[in-house]
């Protein structure tokens, strides 16, 4: 918005100029057409960020990319530690967007907790985890009862006995340091999601971001149904994706 009205105002400048130099007739009038074409070119690059790049420095980073993992002892994305996802995936690979789908109850959470908790716990990779459904202390509720296999519904209400608490301290004792980030707003928008993811890569580092769930998001228009709200959240994610790389 900022760089739209900077735009606006320069065309509103731009436009003033020309029009007085045109009323002074004084200059031919292709160069003043030339003038305002140059104006317009830098206000516009000013504002835009270069986004291209050469074959070549992208065929020869992709080489150097081949040569780390053609032993097979890396994966050229982020590990899930889920051999069979692994294998198909080779890893998460930058700027994909993964839609976890399936019917209520099925356990996309608990999957998607799995997702965050095993490449920040085994490789130190860092995750934010967005969740719009659940408080954070559930989603951490859920994390000690994988780790741990003591129910999550127990650890949600607190009924543990002595000697589970002390299970629980020594099996989860990994969360404490684990570069796992929640963040559990509310119908969180898109543009606040992106301030926030934007402020954890740059920060903390994050290399996998998790949304759960897709359709709680709001977003800045109304739409007459699901589908095209969907799909305008599933749009604005992989633009996010492919941004933070």
């Amino acid at each position: 918005l900022l760089q739209e009205n900077f735009i606006r105002r320069q065309i509103v400048e731009s436009c003033t100029e020309i029009r007085s130099k045109s009323f002074l007739n004084e200059n031919d009038v292709f160069d003043l057409i030339e003038e305002h074409s140059k104006i317009y070119g830098e206000v516009i690059n000013s504002v835009l960020l270069k986004n291209y790049n050469s074959v070549g420095s992208i065929h020869e980073n992709l080489i150097k990319q081949h040569i780390l993992t053609s032993d097979g002892a890396n994966y050229s994305g982020v590990p899930t530690e889920l051999k069979l996802v692994d294998n198909l995936t080779n890893g998460w690979q930058k700027s994909d967007l993964i839609i976890l789908a399936g019917r209520p109850a099925m356990g996309k959470t608990s999957c998607a907790i799995v997702f965050a908790l095993n490449p920040a716990i085994t490789h130190n990779v860092p995750v934010a985890f967005f969740s719009l459904e659940m408080s954070s202390e559930q989603v951490v509720s859920r994390m000690q009862s994988i780790l741990t296999e003591i129910d999550v519904s127990r650890l949600v209400k607190k009924q543990l006995k002595g000697y589970e608490i002390v299970e629980l301290e020594k099996n989860a004792k990994v969360l404490s340091e684990a570069p796992i980030y929640i963040d559990d707003t509310p119908s969180i928008s898109i543009l606040e999601l992106k301030s926030k993811a934007r402020q954890l890569v740059r920060e903390q580092g994050v290399r996998i971001l998790i949304v759960d769930y897709l359709q709680l998001m709001s977003t800045s228009k109304n739409y007459d149904n699901m589908v095209n709200q969907v799909t305008e959240i599933s749009r604005s994610l992989k633009a996010l994706a492919k941004e933070f790389d």
